[in-house]
């Protein structure tokens, strides 16, 4: 496995191990958040990249959205006539082999395939889950006779037209990922074909508060259950309170009276993730029951909304929370749950752009984003392994905002260094990004 420290490649090469294959991978030396997962399932990556990594005795390669044939290892597969599949192609193997149930959206995929994963661990279903980031509670599960597949559907490179699901949650549909599609227009058209082979049999479970899922919903063959907080929506959800530690929501669900659910996620975005695969959970035939009791002891998954520690700051008491946002709409859902949850306390956010493209592409709605939180602080891009550059620079952003409350740092240790010396209250430091802005927390 090429790129096997990626958060959908780590689930992967756990999966695969445990359905019987030897399994090995090589990525960049650089610490990643799945590294503990990898070690803990005995699965130690290969660095730096090179020939000698790909064992003698090898059937198949799988390669990682991240890297193509000018990486050393999938040259070294071709040379030696290997058979070489991308991470989506052995994605579609799986759905195609089993019932799958497939996440998308541009955002809450790994939440609610999280919840939905761990709901479904408790029953006959045994499903492989793949989902896009670790799930604390998952890391020991291991299914026995599984008969379902659950997995978080990536739209980037239209990884879509590999798989086959019957079952479709569609969360949301926002334009993402300007290094690949050039414009809403086209962004949308993959999740229309996606909807469109949907099987009659099948279920389309989408967001009806949406107005592109509402118009791409149309479009679907199968049976359709459309949630919401609006009044269009069949199945019709009310968040009822927002605390620091738990959320209390209800839910009407099909043909049953309102349900009231605890969980120890917050938010209204989470609202909504959680409420997606409840109602896929019901119409798999899982008790409301089981299911109410499953979404009030699900923790989460990592870098969403985690709780990294608490520590002191010049005799203040800190909150150090960490989150994967690095689209403009989950910034501000994100810092919205957190306003509301700790209306005391001072919410500093360390956000780290992803991809130049992305920034420029979305660089009005970045500036935006952080409205709410009462000081940020921007780093460098983050280029990853999409991008060489751009012509964007974060101080770009800084200046756009133009706002006393936002700084411009280079790099996590001065951002820290920063904070440490400005911290005049109780408060809540949050790192946000898709890249590793998480290590912040171990300078604080």
């Amino acid at each position: 496995m090429i790129g096997i420290k990626g958060t959908g490649m780590s689930s992967l090469a756990v999966n695969l191990k445990h359905m019987g294959s030897r399994v090995s991978g090589s990525d960049y030396p650089e610490s990643f958040f799945t590294d503990e997962l990898l070690k803990k399932q005995n699965l130690r990556p290969l660095t730096p990249f090179s020939p000698q990594n790909i064992p003698g005795q090898t059937d198949l390669v799988i390669v990682s959205t991240a890297y193509n044939n000018k990486n050393v290892e999938v040259r070294e597969a071709e040379r030696r006539g290997l058979k070489i599949i991308s991470y989506a192609q052995m994605l579609g193997l799986l759905s195609k082999e089993l019932g799958s149930i497939a996440i998308c959206g541009s955002h809450g995929k790994t939440t609610t395939s999280g919840i939905l994963s761990f709901i479904l661990s408790k029953t006959k279903y045994q499903p492989i889950v793949n989902v896009g980031s670790i799930v604390p509670q998952l890391v020991n599960y291991r299914p026995r006779d599984p008969k379902l597949f659950v997995f978080e559907a990536d739209e980037y490179q239209n990884k879509f037209e590999f798989f086959h699901p019957k079952t479709v949650i569609l969360a949301n549909i926002d334009f993402d990922h300007p290094d690949y599609f050039r414009d809403l227009k086209q962004y949308k058209s993959v999740f229309g074909e996606f909807i469109k082979r949907i099987p009659k049999n099948g279920l389309l479970i989408y967001c009806a508060d949406d107005k592109n899922c509402g118009n791409i919903a149309k479009n679907a063959v199968c049976a359709k259950i459309g949630y919401g907080f609006s009044k269009q929506a069949m199945v019709q959800i009310n968040v009822v309170e927002i605390l620091p530690d738990k959320m209390i929501f209800s839910l009407a669900l099909p043909d049953r009276k309102v349900c009231e659910f605890t969980s120890k996620l917050i938010g209204e975005h989470n609202a909504l993730n959680l409420s997606a695969a409840s109602i896929c959970a019901d119409y798999l035939g899982i008790p409301v029951k089981q299911i109410k009791s499953a979404v009030a002891r699900f923790a989460g998954t990592k870098r969403r909304m985690e709780l990294i520690k608490k520590v002191k700051i010049n005799g203040h008491s800190c909150i150090v929370m960490d989150d994967f946002a690095h689209h403009p709409t989950e910034i501000r859902s994100t810092i919205k749950a957190l306003k509301t949850a700790y209306p005391g306390k001072t919410l500093w956010t360390v956000f780290q752009p992803h991809t130049f493209s992305r920034t420029e592409a979305l660089f009005n709605d970045f500036a935006r984003a952080f409205d709410k939180s009462d000081k940020t602080i921007i780093l460098d891009i983050y280029a990853s392994k999409r991008e060489t550059g751009g012509k964007i620079h974060s101080r770009d952003l800084v200046n756009k905002i133009n706002s006393a409350n936002v700084f411009y740092k280079p790099d996590v240790i001065r951002a820290a260094d920063f904070i440490k010396k400005r911290v005049k209250s109780e408060g809540i430091i949050l790192t946000m990004g898709a890249s590793n802005v998480w290590e912040l927390a171990r300078f604080l």
